[in-house]
């Protein structure tokens, strides 16, 4: 058995044979869920003054991973991965700093 997964055009092969095969579809689904589900949650439960201080919009961002999530494009992990990266650790950083 072969498990492939089809990413911005192109197929690549997770697995072939054996137990890898068997279990890269369960590690490939909770990626595609987990990662979603934590940035949007994080987006959630930040305020939004938060996100405004920084010129950016609460509800965009939630909305937008929603929205890709719930397409299945390509893209539903590049922005919540995004998200993660570069835009929380900003939040957190005004956050912090709004409470001192």
């Amino acid at each position: 058995m072969t498990v492939s997964v089809r990413f911005l055009g192109h197929h690549f092969v997770v697995a072939r044979g054996g137990i890898t095969a068997a279990i890269a579809p369960i590690a490939l689904l909770l990626v595609g869920i987990l990662i979603p589900a934590s940035a949007i949650i994080n987006a959630m439960r930040t305020p939004k003054s938060t996100f405004t201080s920084l010129g950016r919009s609460k509800g965009r961002w939630v909305a937008s991973m929603i929205i890709l999530c719930l397409i299945g494009d390509a893209s539903f992990l590049l922005v919540p991965i995004y998200y993660l990266l570069h835009v929380r650790p900003q939040l957190n950083r005004e956050q912090a700093g709004a409470r001192f």
